[in-house]
């Protein structure tokens, strides 16, 4: 694998993962790392239930923070996810 690619001004570090205007792609430009993401906050609206927040309240955390992430990103990616990325983010 390429460390780093040089070009005029200096070097470009090859990652792994990067992101970029709220989206997260991996080294083989493919969906796993953003909805590994996406996934992870919905764990704490989990743990936000488990500790017996309101209804209305998860509600709004769900409107302010996860759907925001899912809706920003659904032209450019859904069409491209795997059938079992696609599920898991469904069940959201």
């Amino acid at each position: 694998m390429i460390n780093s690619v040089r070009y005029q001004f200096g070097h470009i570090k090859c990652v792994s993962a990067a992101k970029r205007l709220g989206i997260k792609l991996d080294a083989n430009i493919l969906w796993s790392s953003h909805v590994e993401a996406v996934l992870s906050k919905t764990i704490f609206l989990k743990q936000l239930r488990r500790a017996g927040v309101p209804l209305a309240q998860l509600v709004h955390f769900y409107i302010a923070v996860i759907r925001p992430v899912l809706e920003y990103t659904a032209p450019v990616c859904y069409h491209l996810l795997t059938k079992t990325h696609s599920d898991q983010l469904e069940a959201i």
